[in-house]
């Protein structure tokens, strides 16, 4: 029942790893992390699956979630060298 991505968004910036935040609108958490090979992302909300994404063979990793208003998120990474991009995107309509 989420909205697709609008083109409004703000950048956040990554914690250490466990960092918790909080969805200021209906939207869609993006990361994209770059680092050595065997990394990992992974997004816990408090009221969806966890989602993650592991790469062992490419440097590049990333994710795109979908979060409701006030939900609350935490952002777990492994083998992170650099942040390409960390961002919520607010869903159509909701900003």
């Amino acid at each position: 029942g989420m909205s697709m991505p609008s083109n409004k968004y703000i950048n956040l910036t990554l914690g250490a790893t466990g960092t918790t935040y909080i969805a200021p609108a209906n939207g869609w958490v993006y990361i994209c992390l770059d680092g050595p090979n065997s990394h990992y992302v992974q997004i816990s909300c408090d009221n969806i699956p966890e989602y993650t994404n592991h790469n062992g063979v490419t440097s590049y990793v990333s994710l795109l979630v979908p979060v409701t208003e006030g939900t609350t998120f935490s952002v777990q990474y492994v083998g992170l060298s650099k942040v390409v991009c960390f961002r919520f995107i607010y869903a159509q309509g909701s900003q």
